[in-house]
């Protein structure tokens, strides 16, 4: 992503406390701290930050508003450490959207960034919530910017396309009409419509794989009884990963979080084995517009099939891992 593409009216904003904060929250749940071979050194740097600087960029890319692009900017600025993980501790595996309660109150209470938009002359509930303009988020299974930017980035974090191919699907993009009325991201081309969509996929089905949901949820009972034991408390956690490890690393838990860090495999077990873990976890996929065509799948029977088979996959077996 070309970052020179975003306004110069950002750039302050990039240097706020609470944005800086995010450099240290990776996209990957956890997972790059773990030993799963897909989660190599790229998947590692691919930070909160990164994600969020390029949603913006997005944003403004198609829409030129202000407000829309900041909205898009600090959207993920509650995030805490793990991310998701922390919707698995208080039992949102599904919509995975209980640690977005902040975002408001973390923008207002910024002295740095209530500074800025008085600056700027933009109302703050304007940015408040990203989920009101559809170009930054919409429902599933549409293309927004939040889902383009972080189905690409992991693309290249997995080793499963180039920054070449991720550039074309850029070019192709143009804004489109959804079945509401509303704007929404879509392509030009059918080709690269239905590469992308059956990447989605393949992104989807690491999300919310085995090696992913024992990971994430064996950290978040690690994390639930850090809590529990007073090592952590619940602000704790909405500091950033490297404070929470430390943590973790000098307690009694330290042991358990370095066998979390040794994990490399994850198989099917009992009910009864010790550690094993059964959880349900959110599919994430796509099903873009093509300009002119409809939704993909409608002309796609790959892409049908695979959002078909992929939503038809039950989380029901036991899993441990080492």
């Amino acid at each position: 992503m070309n970052h020179r593409c975003l306004p110069a009216f950002v750039l302050p904003y990039l240097d706020t406390a609470e944005m800086r904060r995010l450099q240290h929250i990776n996209m990957n749940c956890g997972m790059n701290y773990t030993s799963y071979p897909l989660f190599s050194s790229a998947a590692r740097a691919y930070s909160r930050y990164n994600h969020s600087l390029n949603t913006a960029v997005i944003v403004w890319h198609f829409t030129q508003s202000r407000e829309q692009t900041l909205a898009a900017l600090f959207h993920d600025i509650a995030t805490p450490a793990f991310s998701h993980v922390v919707d698995f501790m208080q039992g949102d595996h599904i919509q995975q959207e209980a640690t977005e309660s902040r975002t408001a109150s973390m923008i207002l209470d910024s002295a740095e960034i209530m500074s800025l938009l008085e600056k700027d002359g933009i109302r703050p509930e304007a940015v408040l919530d990203y989920h009101a303009y559809p170009v930054a988020d919409n429902d599933l299974p549409g293309l927004c910017a939040d889902r383009l930017e972080y189905t690409l980035g992991n693309l290249i974090g997995y080793g499963f396309e180039t920054e070449e191919y991720c550039n074309a699907v850029m070019e192709d993009l143009v804004l489109c009409e959804n079945e509401k009325g509303l704007p929404e991201i879509g392509f030009r081309s059918f080709g690269l419509a239905e590469g992308f969509a059956l990447h989605a996929v393949r992104c989807g089905r690491v999300y919310s794989g085995d090696d992913n949901r024992f990971a994430m949820e064996t950290l978040a009972v690690l994390l639930r009884d850090a809590s529990e034991a007073g090592i952590l408390c619940m602000d704790d956690l909405w500091k950033d990963e490297p404070y929470v490890i430390s943590r973790l690393e000098n307690s009694v838990f330290s042991m358990r979080w370095k066998a979390f860090t040794e994990l490399h495999i994850t198989y099917h077990c009992s009910a009864y084995e010790p550690g094993a873990v059964r959880t349900d976890a959110k599919k994430r996929y796509i099903d873009p517009l093509v300009r002119g065509s409809g939704r993909l799948s409608q002309g796609s029977e790959d892409v049908r099939k695979s959002i078909y088979n992929f939503l038809q996959e039950e989380y029901s077996v036991w899993l441990r891992g080492e």
